[in-house]
């Protein structure tokens, strides 16, 4: 046999050959997997995003569309993505709905639709999941520099 030969190892990993078994995945941690949108938990009160004007609507579904390009880490360090405590949040109102009628919720994160803007979309993130909530196109529910986590 030549040495060349003798150097030459198999692609396929330890065990998978044996019958019954498959080599075990790689655990993946949340803020390297995709931002995912969800729907089912949409506010239908006073920041309902069914109240989105059309010019609106346009830019945001091209930014989701972007958004699912990025891992969460991706998007909290470009600064889109951020997670706050409810306890330090400003709008006493919507904290108190949040709490209402998402059985306690204590906490929400928000993306931003249009850095440089106002445009903002605030939600519960379960991992890699943006449950969307509610749309800010004011700026009025969390406003900037106010005390935050």
């Amino acid at each position: 046999m030549s040495r060349k030969e003798k150097t030459v190892h198999s692609r396929v990993p330890t065990g998978a050959n044996s019958p019954g078994k498959q080599p075990a995945a790689a655990p993946t941690r949340y803020e390297d997997q995709q931002i995912r949108f969800r729907f089912g938990r949409l506010d239908h009160g006073r920041w309902a995003l069914c109240d989105i004007d059309k010019a609106h609507h346009k830019r945001l579904l091209n930014r989701l569309a972007h958004f699912e390009n990025l891992t969460v880490g991706q998007a909290k360090q470009q600064g889109l993505l951020a997670d706050y405590d409810m306890s330090t949040f400003p709008n006493r109102q919507a904290a108190k709905r949040l709490a209402e009628q998402y059985d306690g919720q204590d906490s929400i994160s928000r993306l931003k639709v249009a850095p440089g803007e106002n445009l903002r979309l605030l939600g519960i993130r379960e991992l890699n999941e943006f449950h969307i909530v509610w749309w800010d196109p004011a700026h009025v529910i969390w406003d900037e520099g106010k005390i935050r986590r």
